[in-house]
């Protein structure tokens, strides 16, 4: 006699509320293992040539090195984005495939020129800014470590900073994270505009015939495109926070680039939502960030 076994419920799609801060937290937790674990095979290895630094030393080592910064952003990100798919997948069959389909050439253009343009726009900003405004903007010892000097550090840069990043933030931020987003604001908007058809029929208004169109437009624009401006302004928000800019340059400057960055989020979100794919915000973000490597490498 054959014994039954369960069937594994296949995944629907949904993503529970905690999905996001596992994924997140933990893969920030397997990052930071990696790092840590990469750090001690190293210091061994030091170690082992007879060189045997202090802890000032290291700490200065790590963030002043451009070779460690960079060591260390790949394995964050391998970190993340492990996590980032293992969650994804309990919930989505074949995710990067869901997140990322192809998209036509003409899009991958639209979304590459946008990112140039943004990142123009907020370094040229930033500029006039200083020279007219007065804003002093000072770069820290970690940004100043992760300018590329030479063709190698370059070509390492533009992988790391313009390839491998955006990839990782875009499946979480405009991938799980903002699904998520939508499938709660759906909720919310399918609460609010049943709340108010309730009230309304309690006790009409005696409006305008004009007012009633105007406030039908309204109602449907709320449950058609509402919770995906949920989704696009809350994941934008949490793109710009989790940056911290505002503690790596307290003061204005740090509320300057935390707006720039809650800007860049709100493009992102909308290629992603508009596009109907990871690789139209991905292709802008790319864009973005390696347009800031030149003009960090031309303009130290």
């Amino acid at each position: 006699m054959s014994v039954p076994h369960d069937t594994p419920t296949p995944p629907d799609g949904t993503i529970r509320w905690y999905d996001p801060p596992i994924a997140f937290f933990g893969g920030t937790f397997a990052g930071i293992a990696l790092t840590a674990v990469a750090g001690v095979i190293a210091l061994v290895a030091a170690m082992h040539r007879g060189y045997h630094p202090d802890q000032e030393s290291i700490l200065a080592f790590i963030q002043a090195s451009f070779w460690a910064n960079h060591v260390t952003l790949i394995l964050s990100d391998l970190g993340l984005v492990a996590i980032v798919w293992l969650v994804a997948r309990r919930r989505i069959a074949g995710p990067v495939a869901h997140y990322f389909p192809p998209i036509g050439p003409g899009a991958w253009a639209l979304a590459l020129a946008a990112g140039v343009v943004l990142s123009i726009a907020t370094n040229g900003g930033n500029e006039l800014l200083s020279r007219f405004a007065g804003i002093a903007f000072h770069d820290s010892v970690v940004e100043r470590a992760l300018v590329p000097h030479g063709a190698a550090q370059f070509v390492v840069a533009v992988f790391v900073i313009a390839l491998l990043a955006p990839v990782v933030e875009e499946f979480f931020f405009r991938g799980l994270f903002f699904t998520w987003l939508r499938q709660a604001g759906d909720v919310l908007v399918a609460k609010l505009t049943a709340a108010a058809g309730a009230r309304a029929a309690r006790k009409p208004m005696a409006v305008a015939p004009a007012t009633q169109a105007r406030l039908f437009k309204a109602f449907m624009w709320l449950h058609q495109k509402g919770s995906a401006w949920f989704a696009v302004l809350i994941s934008a928000l949490l793109f710009a926070a989790v940056h911290g800019q505002t503690f790596q340059h307290p003061g204005l400057q740090g509320w300057i680039f935390t707006a720039e960055l809650f800007l860049a989020g709100i493009v992102l979100a909308l290629f992603a939502w508009r596009g109907g794919s990871l690789r139209a915000s991905f292709a802008v973000h790319a864009a973005f960030n390696a347009t800031a490597i030149v003009f960090s490498a031309l303009f130290p």
